[in-house]
């Protein structure tokens, strides 16, 4: 409501803005009458003549309030803008691979990108990107829609500001608390909602009644709409949204209404807030890229590996079962670190590893994974915690991704390991310092065998636990160490079987002196209880030996006294034992009740 009056003594008279517009267009209000505008000039009465709203519209009708905010202006800025976006969509590179993918390629958002490599730039280029033709459609439509009255109403520098701060804004609530892959234009879109909705608040009293009831009843209740939208509808990243509305609206409090100031200059609050958000993005720039810390834990306990990781993974990591053998960790890049730990029967062989790796375990993977292109490197020689490696490079393509991926073998006892890292082949290289902090990182520990069977023989010495000791020192590579065990434990308990067939056991399993291992576990029949184990050892080892004749008694004997081991019913099919059948139902008979 604004107030009238022709001199300090007259009577006031109150009137609409609308009213007041025209009284002036009409002549009927003079430069010397006094007018309290309470958006301007507060309780104070002041001349019409120094409010610079009057002065336009009392001299030349050109700078009325219609010219500076109506939906049939061009909106040069907006319409840039949108030619932008267009331009960007339709000639961006196709990316090499596909989904999220395909968005991070041509620079979409990604929380992993931007902390491990120092992609801060991501910020930006995630809001010129789009999804789709039908993505980019409706934010052009909502962006032109809004951006006429939004670019009427603030200078065209100030409103270049709200569309850039509620991009960065936007973009970094969403990087924060969501951590799906996203890209588009809304954040700006929802930005400049808010710039329009705050400046409809705040200067309500300005504003004409058609142009009040647009932002109180459209504007406004639009925007809780879209939110909504976003929160129902799946893979809306309404954090965006949230983060760009939220920015927009901070950012249209610095800003002064165009109409009301259309010469003034800019102020030194809105230079600072230029200046945070250009020293932000140096500052994000300049950030170290690399893994940062790296946090050591016995992920692979069982097997004895020592693998260190980024403190951002290990509290993922932390909640995983750390007792498996395998263990992978990917990230929406695409990015894939994997771990596998295995226990064999005999003591390891770098080469034949190799070899039976790309036979096998490779093959296997490209069939599951239909894989449609294939490069492998020869395997080369590396040294991973001290021990030989073997490094292999591959790059597999299938339909869905073209990946990278660097695989280190190594063997220790009869332990194997197998270290991969894997990364979409546009990423590989900017992932190698982070590969390459994580092997040089990796450590080698005792197992969970041999640490339980240290424990067992200081707790309590007996032929039982030395026998335990030295397989696990035996199967951890401490060949050395596992012979003088059982030697030990031969010398003193002669009466125990247990240690003789242990002595028996390794040898079998490293192909060594198989005569020997023969007398070894007939000793160790002679003096402990039989068991099933045992007697498949004595089989095997004679058997091995050229002895088929005593190995067939061993497994009969072996069959008649564990009728229910599949594992010796197995292994006398195998043997093509003739008298199986009969022999099994007089086993079965023996142990019915």
């Amino acid at each position: 409501m604004i107030r009238l009056r022709r001199g300090p003594e007259e009577s006031i008279e109150e009137m609409e803005l609308e009213e007041f517009e025209e009284r002036i267009r009409a002549g009927q209000i003079n430069p010397s009458f006094e007018v309290c505008f309470p958006v301007i000039t507060g309780d104070r009465f002041v001349q019409a003549k120094d409010l610079e709203l009057f002065n336009g519209l009392y001299r030349t009708d050109l700078l009325n309030f219609k010219r500076y905010f109506h939906l049939g202006r061009v909106p040069w800025l907006t319409m840039g803008v949108i030619a932008l976006l267009c331009f960007i969509h339709l000639s961006v590179v196709p990316p090499t691979t596909g989904g999220s993918g395909g968005l991070l390629q041509r620079g979409a958002k990604s929380l992993p990108l931007m902390v491990e490599l120092g992609q801060w730039w991501r910020l930006i280029t995630s809001n010129l990107i789009h999804v789709s033709g039908w993505h980019l459609a409706v934010n052009c439509l909502f962006l032109f829609n809004l951006g006429g009255p939004a670019e009427a109403m603030f200078r065209r520098l100030d409103y270049t500001l709200v569309m850039i701060a509620s991009g960065l804004g936007g973009m970094a609530l969403s990087a924060l608390v969501n951590p799906a892959v996203s890209c588009g234009a809304s954040g700006v879109v929802f930005g400049v909602w808010g710039a329009v909705a705050t400046f409809g608040v705040r200067y309500r009293n300005l504003l004409p009644e058609r142009y009040r009831r647009y932002f109180i009843r459209s504007v406004i209740p639009y925007s809780i709409f879209a939110l909504y939208m976003g929160i129902a509808m799946p893979g809306i990243d309404n954090w965006g949204h949230l983060g760009g509305l939220v920015t927009g609206c901070a950012t249209a409090l610095f800003l002064p209404a165009r109409m009301l100031h259309p010469h003034d200059s800019w102020s030194s609050g809105k230079v600072l807030l230029l200046a945070s958000l250009s020293l932000l993005l140096a500052l994000g720039s300049a950030l170290p890229q690399g893994p940062g810390e790296l946090v050591s834990d016995h992920y692979f306990p069982r097997n004895g590996l020592m693998v260190p990781v980024p403190r951002s993974w290990h509290d993922m990591l932390a909640r995983r079962d750390r007792t498996t053998e395998t263990y992978a960790y990917d990230n929406e890049a695409g990015v894939v670190i994997g771990f596998e730990t295995r226990e064999t029967k005999r003591p390891g062989q770098l080469d034949h590893f190799a070899t039976e790796f790309l036979e096998l375990d490779l093959s296997d993977q490209l069939e599951l994974n239909d894989a449609k292109g294939l490069r492998i490197q020869e395997p080369e020689d590396a040294v991973v915690a001290g021990y030989p490696a073997k490094r292999i490079e591959a790059e597999i393509i299938t339909p869905k991704t073209a990946s990278h991926i660097t695989y280190y073998l190594m063997t220790r006892g009869n332990y194997r390991y197998i270290l991969s890292f894997s990364a979409p082949i546009w990423l590989a290289s900017a992932y190698e310092g982070i590969f390459g902090a994580i092997i040089n990182r990796i450590q080698i520990v005792a197992p969970d065998r041999l640490v339980t069977a240290l424990r067992n023989s200081e707790e309590e010495a007996g032929p039982h636990h030395s026998a335990q000791l030295g397989i696990a020192q035996a199967y951890a590579n401490l060949v050395s160490q596992a012979d003088s065990t059982l030697d030990y434990a031969m010398q003193e308990w002669p009466e125990s079987g247990e240690p003789f067939a242990a002595k028996a056991q390794l040898l079998y399993e490293a192909r060594e002196d198989l005569h020997r291992a023969c007398i070894l576990v007939r000793y160790a029949m002679e003096h402990q209880e039989w068991t099933s184990k045992l007697l498949m050892l004595a089989v095997n080892l004679h058997e091995r030996c050229e002895e088929k004749e005593t190995a067939e008694r061993i497994l009969r004997a072996a069959i008649k006294r564990f009728p229910q081991d599949r594992t010796l019913k197995n292994r006398a099919r195998s043997m093509k034992l003739p008298d199986l059948e009969e022999l099994l139902k007089e086993a079965h008979k023996a142990s019915s009740p």
